[in-house]
């Protein structure tokens, strides 16, 4: 079986089986208030080959922000237009890009061209990015709660990946 793993400080946090079902851990940003910003969380991506020892491949790797349409409506909706939303880093935190919805946007689940790539941050060949079944790639991702925000609700929102296997 073949399962994509999301880690945390040497822990499994996550892993999603061929089936897309969940195999443990959770992970969340915490409560804040408006004008903060929570503290960024790296979560490392890999594949079960580099348990498994076999040469399976992530190939074409993107993310995207998922969730329900009410929380991506504030989150990657409104947020963004006042200096806030779910931000990620592929950079160890010297660059972050907002998840915006729209055709135009950032990462929105709902336009495949404005999913987020790993490309020029892993191997690659002919302008695919390419996880290798020994490699691992690291996140970042924090959470901007804008100033001006009179939301007060627990939002539930997944990065996703996206990729073939090679």
């Amino acid at each position: 079986m073949f399962s994509i793993l999301w880690g945390q400080q040497g822990t499994m946090v996550r892993g999603i089986d061929a089936g897309g079902v969940p195999l443990s851990g959770v992970d969340n940003q915490g409560i804040i208030f408006p004008g903060q910003t929570t503290q960024a969380k790296a979560l490392v991506l890999s594949s079960s080959a580099i348990y498994d020892n076999i040469g399976e491949e992530l190939v074409s790797v993107y993310f995207y922000l998922d969730g329900t349409a009410a929380d991506l409506s504030v989150v990657q909706g409104l947020w963004p237009s006042q200096g806030g939303g779910m931000q990620i880093s592929f950079d160890q935190g010297a660059t972050y890009q907002t998840f915006v919805q729209g055709n135009s946007g950032v990462g929105d689940k709902n336009f495949p061209n404005t999913w987020l790539s790993l490309t020029g941050r892993l191997k690659s060949e002919g302008g695919q990015s390419i996880l290798e079944s020994t490699s691992t790639a690291t996140i970042l991702t924090r959470l901007v709660v804008p100033a001006q925000a009179v939301q007060y609700e627990l939002y539930l929102m997944t990065l996703q990946p996206d990729f073939d296997i090679l």
